[in-house]
């Protein structure tokens, strides 16, 4: 798979080479390998197969969604933080090269998440209901877009003053493709409806924000943010100055996808005036969204400011690494081959350690309906009531957990080995309660599993630390085991559910 992904590489005529032998659909089972280096290799693979494009065409672009929607219906909920890695980088070049699509997208996502504010008079004028407006915004298209040609005849009947200028500036929820219609900043974005594979695909990476893995959502953060920093530096919701002054309701953000429109030059004002004036200008027709456009520096498309030497915004060193590892010699005795090596005693000590304690236990379980419990072994006091307790089944270790943190001691010395606590922000939300914590591999080098509510997985290495200040342990990997609570947008509270 790393062969074809570096023969594929910035090479157009071996990309449509392997199109005509479906090769990239040969990669599909390698994404459900057992080995997770495998299934890195093969996502790596049709990353450089969208990547190679040089002249696009709607037979590449329908093979390369095609190809998009395989990777995140596969590997998005992935074990391994590798291949998890490898997706956003695969996803990444569909971002580059499809961007004003998800621009529309973005832009969307931040109009959604936006305060729809709407006069009462206009109301009673139109003669809805807040229930009544909310319903037409969701499932009547046709009206709102009768709605938005009517409001914008009536701004090119009227006379090019200022308050002409303020209401080409109220957006409708109509199209998104005439959303930064005529604007130098945006450009013209196309057209999406509802359900397309671009929302899919953000939607994608929307949830990867909220990877449990930091590496993984930092990497796909960085991709999203490039997109809403250009929408937010670019078109910004407009306060009504006398908002206070006018009789106003505010409505739950409209869920339609499409889009209004926009002006072509910025605003060098606030839109002032009542809900009467609107309602004179627009001739009875009323836009439940005011948008207006900021001056902003000109944002290549081609993206290739501020990004890596290929024009990428994130990239990986799996594939030196796997060089690196091929490059090794194979015939060499590892340690744990090596009856003599340091590693291969260390696990005959436990071995032979873990078999003495299985018999003592035994012998410990024989007495236990005769004996009395009457030392005291370990007590210790915590800032949050401890919700989950667990013993090691072979060392004198004590983990607990409380709402968002954990600690292991040694119970028998009495001291902290490690301790763990969710930092602000390290959640885009509230951090998760732990509900759960076992050690898995006890028998040889343990590890600490962590399990929280929002049923994301966490494993821990190193939480055995030598010395007297304990240290924070190691993340090696970290998962959603469940991803029905997953929300892949918090701010425009829409909730994806998989099943």
């Amino acid at each position: 798979s790393i062969c074809l992904g570096r023969l594929w590489n910035n090479y157009d005529k071996a990309r449509w080479c392997g199109v005509r032998d479906t090769a990239h659909e040969k990669l599909y089972i390698l994404l459900k390998d057992p080995m997770p280096e495998v299934r890195a290799a093969a996502v790596f693979a049709l990353g450089t197969f969208i990547s190679s494009v040089t002249e696009r065409s709607e037979h590449a672009n329908n093979i390369d969604q095609s190809v998009a929607m395989m990777l995140i219906n596969t590997v998005s909920q992935d074990m391994c933080p590798l291949v998890r890695k490898e997706l956003v980088v695969a996803l990444q070049w569909m971002v580059l090269d499809f961007e004003n699509s998800f621009l529309s997208v973005a832009l969307q996502e931040l109009r959604d998440g936006s305060q729809v504010v709407v006069a009462t008079d206009v109301l009673s004028d139109i003669g809805l209901s807040t229930t009544s407006l909310r319903r037409s915004l969701n499932t009547s298209r046709d009206r709102i877009k009768t709605v938005t040609s009517n409001f914008l005849g009536v701004t090119e009947m009227d006379s090019p003053n200022a308050s002409i200028d303020r209401l080409k500036r109220v957006s409708s929820s109509s199209s998104i493709s005439s959303l930064g219609h005529n604007c130098g900043t945006l450009g013209n974005l196309p057209t999406l409806a509802f359900g397309s594979v671009y929302m899919k695909m953000w939607q994608g990476l929307a949830t990867l924000d909220a990877d449990p893995f930091p590496g993984v959502a930092h990497m796909s953060r960085s991709i999203t943010d490039y997109i809403r920093d250009q929408v937010k530096e670019s078109v910004t919701p407009k306060e009504l100055n006398e908002s206070k002054r006018s009789t106003s309701l505010s409505l739950p953000p409209s869920p339609s996808n499409r889009s209004g429109y926009l002006g072509d030059s910025p605003p060098s004002m606030m839109v002032g005036g009542s809900a009467s004036d609107l309602h004179r200008l627009s001739g009875g027709t009323r836009s439940p969204h005011v948008v207006t456009l900021k001056t902003k520096r000109n944002m290549p498309n081609t993206i290739s400011e501020d990004t890596n030497g290929d024009g990428s915004l994130v990239c990986t060193q799996f594939t030196d690494w796997s060089c690196k590892y091929f490059a090794q010699p194979m015939m060499t005795c590892s340690g744990e081959e090596d009856l003599e090596s340091s590693y291969y005693y260390e696990r005959e000590w436990r071995y032979l350690r873990n078999a003495a304690f299985r018999r003592d236990t035994r012998e410990e379980c024989r007495r236990l309906t005769s004996g009395r419990l009457e030392n005291q072994l370990f007590t210790v006091k915590t800032a949050q009531a401890p919700s989950v307790v667990h013993f090691h089944p072979y060392e004198t270790h004590l983990a607990f957990a409380g709402k968002d943190c954990f600690s292991v001691w040694d119970y028998i010395s009495g001291t902290k080995l490690c301790s763990w606590r969710a930092e602000r922000g390290t959640w885009s939300r509230a951090a998760p309660k732990i509900t759960a914590l076992d050690f898995i591999n006890p028998h040889d080098l343990s590890l600490l599993l962590v399990g929280s509510e929002d049923g994301t997985v966490r494993v821990w290495s190193h939480y055995k630390t030598f010395g007297s200040n304990p240290k924070d342990p190691q993340l090696i990997t970290a998962w959603q085991a469940l991803p029905d609570p997953i929300n892949s947008n918090t701010k425009s509270r829409h909730c994806i559910k998989s099943g």
